[in-house]
């Protein structure tokens, strides 16, 4: 129950009482808690997922990086949370990004691959990305998501299979 108690003062009879006020709220509680217990679940999904998972507003601010991808990015998810693309990326990829936020708010669904080069704590990654737009929320608002997958291994085996095909051609060329 929530109960709100309001002092009333009776001026002609000089009489103080209080008025009290009571409603169930087990039903909006078992809400909350479900809604809760929800979200906690997305969070583990998204955070198990094993690629690479943004989320943007119109205004091009991170509004959710997973920690694969602020690993990526060097820097933890928290630091990337509510700064501008333009300030996480560096202004040359940052500047490929929104094109593809544009063409995806257009409703296109864009692929593209980068290279995040090696640092001292991991190797280099290369990624296919997909840009997606969110539905239109009924504040007008709306969302665009980045969905990472690593293709490093691969561009690894392309690039092993391209090397031996040409080793090859020079070989038969000297017979």
């Amino acid at each position: 129950l929530e109960s709100i108690y309001y002092p009333h003062l009776d001026v002609a009879s000089g009489v103080n009482c209080v008025g009290a006020l009571s409603r169930d709220i087990t039903v909006e509680e078992r809400a909350m808690q479900l809604l809760q217990a929800s979200e906690t679940e997305q969070r583990a999904l998204l955070e198990a997922f094993p690629g690479f998972i943004a989320a943007v507003d119109t205004g091009h601010r991170y509004t959710y990086a997973n920690s694969r991808l602020a690993a990526a990015l060097g820097r933890p998810a928290h630091d990337i949370v509510g700064r501008h693309a333009r300030e996480v990326l560096g202004e040359p990829v940052y500047s490929i990004v929104a094109a593809e936020v544009e063409r995806a708010r257009r409703g296109e669904t864009v692929r593209s691959e980068r290279s995040y080069p090696a640092t001292a704590d991991r190797p280099q990654i290369d990624l296919e990305v997909s840009h997606v737009a969110g539905p239109l929320a009924a504040d007008g608002t709306q969302r665009f998501y980045a969905f990472g997958v690593d293709i490093t291994s691969r561009n690894q085996a392309l690039a092993a299979l391209t090397a031996a095909r040409d080793e090859a051609e020079r070989a038969n060329r000297t017979k």
